[in-house]
């Protein structure tokens, strides 16, 4: 199977969600948010908006636990 690229269209934004999500994924979104610098100062929704962003890119795959949703990077 070939590796996905879909890195090389990520936005800053979506980079510093990407490297949170490979230094200790999987994840919630919650715990996304929790483990962003705290310098960015985005709400949650917009991290949830990027994460949404990122699965439909490719670069994110998740599993859905109930009502939660862990999100687990698809790229290297």
């Amino acid at each position: 199977m070939a590796e996905k690229n879909a890195t090389t269209a990520l936005s800053p934004a979506e980079w510093e969600v990407m490297k949170v999500l490979w230094d200790g994924g999987p994840l919630a979104a919650r715990d996304v948010f929790a483990a962003l610098p705290h310098g960015n100062e985005w709400a949650y929704k917009t991290v949830k908006t990027l994460l949404a962003r990122l699965v439909a890119k490719g670069a994110l795959d998740y599993e859905q636990i109930g009502n939660s949703y862990l999100y687990r990077a698809a790229v290297k």
